[in-house]
């Protein structure tokens, strides 16, 4: 993911819906409007992916 400010984050899949990012956070995944995914931290940070069409 490449944020507006520059800063670009990747997140690995771990598989049984955990993924991780460089900085070692653990994030769970789960459907989001049937068109992407939700990543869910155990901090209360939320992400959401959704496919272009």
């Amino acid at each position: 993911m490449h944020w507006a400010d520059g800063v670009t984050e990747t997140y690995v899949h771990q598989g049984n819906g955990v993924f991780t990012d460089k900085n070692g956070g653990i994030w769970t995944s789960s459907t989001h409007n049937n068109d992407g995914i939700l990543l869910k931290h155990k901090n209360g940070n939320s992400i959401s992916f959704t496919e272009n069409r």
